[in-house]
């Protein structure tokens, strides 16, 4: 009897294990991939913003361009 209830207390505690690791490793795959998309959007952010700083700087030049003429 002994032997079974040490059995029984064994296979529970890896099934515990196993559903823990499980756990731990879908928080950290989520965790992961918010930050990655985080980052992905923070450069589409940076392009964007360097797009419409070169077309303003561009729109000045061509502003003064055209009032030296």
């Amino acid at each position: 009897m002994d032997t079974v209830l040490a059995s029984v207390v064994a296979v529970a505690g890896t099934l515990i294990g196993s559903l823990s690791t499980y756990l731990f490793q879908r928080r950290t795959t989520e965790h992961a991939d918010a930050v990655a998309r985080q980052e992905r959007l923070r450069q589409e952010r940076l392009a964007a913003y360097s797009g419409y700083a070169s077309a303003v700087t561009e729109l000045k030049r061509g502003v003064i361009t055209l009032w030296f003429r």
